[in-house]
């Protein structure tokens, strides 16, 4: 029988399952990416602070403040990663509006602007309202988009071979 053991450091289950473990260490690779990124940028010019003024000191203050998050992760309660994942339809729901804009792009070059929008709202639309008042919305909200880009703003907008 073992008589020796070992406290552990954290509560509840593995350290390993513990989502703020891994957002803090996103977090705090992105913010010391930008940092080093910002130290590229000019400090300070003749008139006052340069460009690199205000993204050092925003990325400075990000990547201490993401390391305190990343040290109190381990000693805080834990979030497991399965509480923090959406279950049953809100993952259909999130799965949907994360492939959309991918439906978006992929359908844009040959159906063109109107159609892709009108496809991809639905899509969307679907998910909160009945099957009619989703299409009615895409259709409306595509037509609106499309006259204010491409006639008021003069903006060009990828088009079908019907110019739609």
């Amino acid at each position: 029988m073992n008589r020796f053991k070992f406290k552990r450091l954290y509560r509840g289950s593995e350290p390993m399952k513990n989502i703020s473990i891994y957002i803090s260490l996103v977090l705090l690779i992105f913010s010391g990416v930008m940092l080093f990124d910002s130290f590229k940028l000019e400090y300070g010019g003749d008139y006052g602070p340069g460009a690199g003024f205000l993204p050092v000191w925003v990325n400075g203050i990000l990547f201490i403040l993401t390391f305190i998050l990343f040290i109190m992760s381990f000693k805080k309660d834990i979030r497991l990663i399965k509480d923090v994942l959406p279950q049953h339809k809100e993952r259909l729901h999130l799965l949907i509006t994360i492939l959309s804009p991918i439906l978006f792009l992929t359908t844009l070059n040959f159906l063109g602007f109107t159609l892709s929008s009108i496809l991809v709202l639905f899509c969307l639309f679907v998910l909160s309202f009945k099957w009619y008042w989703s299409a009615t919305f895409a259709f409306i909200v595509s037509i609106v988009i499309f006259f204010v880009f491409k006639e008021l703003l003069s903006v060009p907008l990828p088009v079908n071979q019907f110019g739609w």
